[in-house]
């Protein structure tokens, strides 16, 4: 299994591993998912701007409490980081049971597999990276 290892690891396979080795596991992980949080928040400028409706409000409180998510999900990963790492790949987990049973429906198809990748490369590389952080084991373990 060791000889596989590589391949598995939370390193490989997407940028994110090289930012996760350049900061660490903790402060890569904080940083990734305030950005993908503040990244949620850009649409809201557009929207601010122009004269609302119900359509509207109900957008941008949307975008801003998937911001709030991933804000506190973000002051999770740097105090709590294993915790942090559970909860991101049991969300990934989930997105990915919604999109498994949403597969039937060819409209959201195209759509939903790129929602997929992007929650796979951010949920899942910074769960895993998360929870295999070697800084957060015991010295009296060791």
């Amino acid at each position: 299994m060791k000889e596989i290892g590589w391949l598995l690891g939370p390193n490989r396979w997407s940028s994110q591993g090289y930012l996760l080795q350049y900061w660490g596991a903790r402060l890569g992980s904080f940083r990734i998912l305030l950005g993908v949080g503040v990244m949620n928040m850009s649409p809201i400028v557009g929207f601010a701007r122009r004269p609302g409706s119900n359509d509207m409000t109900i957008f941008i409180l949307v975008a801003l409490l998937a911001a709030a998510v991933f804000v506190g999900l973000a002051f999770l990963a740097r105090h709590f980081p294993r915790v942090a790492g559970w909860v991101l790949l049991m969300l990934c987990l989930a997105a990915c049971g919604f999109m498994g049973y949403q597969a039937r429906d060819p409209r959201v198809t195209w759509g939903g597999l790129a929602v997929m990748v992007q929650v796979l490369l951010i949920l899942g590389v910074t769960g895993v990276a998360l929870v295999r952080d070697p800084s957060e084991t015991d010295p009296a373990e060791t």
